[in-house]
């Protein structure tokens, strides 16, 4: 579960003011290095339309 506390230290380490913004960012980030782990990513495309801020190069 994450936490309030992890939330604000990532938003401050970011530089990010808006709280909301800084939880779906990490949210975000999870999901994608779930989805990596387990190899979804290899057959998954994102349709046009789909917005993804955060970018990993390998």
């Amino acid at each position: 579960m994450l936490t309030q506390a992890q939330v604000q230290r990532y938003a401050s380490d970011a530089g990010l003011r808006d709280i909301l913004i800084a939880e779906k960012e990490v949210v975000l980030t999870f999901l994608l290095q779930l989805l990596s782990e387990r190899g979804v990513l290899d057959r998954l495309a994102f349709k046009g339309g789909s917005r993804l801020d955060p970018i990993a190069i390998e």
